[in-house]
């Protein structure tokens, strides 16, 4: 069971991960693995999902102005909102 668990969180399968780990817990209430994943580690892993998730949406719409910039003849204005979402798809690596 914790290979399974740390192999579903291992591919971003957070919350079978958790159901996995709690059940570890249910079966010996001092594994300190499972203890450190349901505290730390899934929720750190969530919160840095719902990052990049933000980043991505925020570089989509950034690039989308930029064509939209390209589209009316600011061409200035295009490549710097594309540099723009370039940087901070960047930033989430």
């Amino acid at each position: 069971m914790h290979s399974e668990s740390l192999s579903l969180f291992g591919s971003d399968s957070l919350n079978a991960s958790e159901v996995k780990f709690r059940e570890l817990l249910s079966l010996d209430a001092f594994n300190a693995d499972a203890k450190e994943y349901l505290a730390t580690r899934i929720p750190a892993r969530r919160a840095e999902l719902q990052r990049k998730a933000e980043a991505e949406v925020l570089a989509r719409a950034t690039y989308d102005r930029g064509n939209k910039l390209y589209e009316a003849g600011d061409y200035e204005g295009a490549k710097a909102a594309w540099r723009q979402a370039l940087d901070i798809v960047q930033e989430q690596r």
